[in-house]
């Protein structure tokens, strides 16, 4: 299998993060023969991100902090 390099720009505070969280969540359940993963503690970690952005109790606070760096 190849690996695939992704990059995704915007300003900050554009959705970044919370649109690669929800394209793996949709991803990695499979697609039109496209599949994503990743390994376990990654996938742990995307799945519990995706459950806080969902739970609309949390208001604001269910967003992901924003980064200042490039990665």
């Amino acid at each position: 299998m190849a690996d695939t390099t992704i990059t995704i720009l915007g300003t900050t505070g554009a959705g970044k993060t919370c649109y690669l969280v929800g394209m793996y969540y949709e991803m990695s359940a499979g697609m039109e023969g496209y599949t994503l993963t990743t390994d376990d503690d990654t996938d742990v970690k995307l799945q519990k991100l995706y459950d806080r952005l969902c739970d609309e109790t949390l208001g604001m606070d269910r967003f992901p902090t924003g980064t200042d760096n490039m990665s």
